[in-house]
């Protein structure tokens, strides 16, 4: 557990061993040529951020409370059978040259470039807008969900009592 936001620096790395889960009650910034590997639960945004040549890697499951950005060159797991998987309650945005295998649930996803190649899927409350098709996953198989950090069952739930008032919802740890 980490009481505060979070600054990775260029050229190094976060990664929580597999069997553990790191929460941030903060933000967490990756900068040029970091990776994150592990699963994570941020209670804020996450921001990756890259720089001319610089490669960033998001490797493992991410739940947030706000929005994910991420910059040109962000690589998601290149592993069909462990792919990245990131639950945000906001909104998600990736940069140039993000490819890989992963699965995203926000309120709106946004992936515009014409470089960024996903095996997977979207799914959103809003909208999406991916220029380039999503290809399925034939080889992930649901038996290490836990292992991963996913729950078994993921629903859109109503927001508010009103009609057509939906939203994604799911637990994390709000700390006051």
């Amino acid at each position: 557990y980490i009481d505060g936001s979070v600054n990775i620096p260029k050229n190094k790395n976060l990664t929580v061993p597999d069997g553990r889960l790191l929460v941030i009650d903060g933000n967490l910034t990756l900068n040029e040529n970091s990776t994150l590997t592990g699963n994570v639960i941020v209670n804020g945004n996450v921001t990756i951020n890259g720089k001319g040549k610089s490669m960033q890697n998001l490797l493992g499951t991410v739940y947030l409370s706000g929005n994910l950005v991420t910059a040109n060159k962000t690589y998601l797991s290149q592993d069909p059978t462990r792919p990245t998987f990131v639950f945000a309650e906001g909104d998600i945005t990736l940069g140039n040259n993000n490819d890989g295998y992963g699965y995203f649930i926000a309120n709106n996803f946004t992936a515009q470039q014409g470089n960024i190649y996903l095996t997977g899927g979207v799914y959103t409350v809003y909208t999406s807008n991916i220029q380039n098709d999503i290809i399925e996953n034939t080889d992930f198989t649901t038996e290490h969900l836990f292992d991963y950090a996913i729950p078994e069952t993921i629903a859109v739930e109503a927001t508010s009592t009103e009609p057509g008032e939906t939203g994604f919802i799911f637990t994390t740890p709000k700390l006051s």
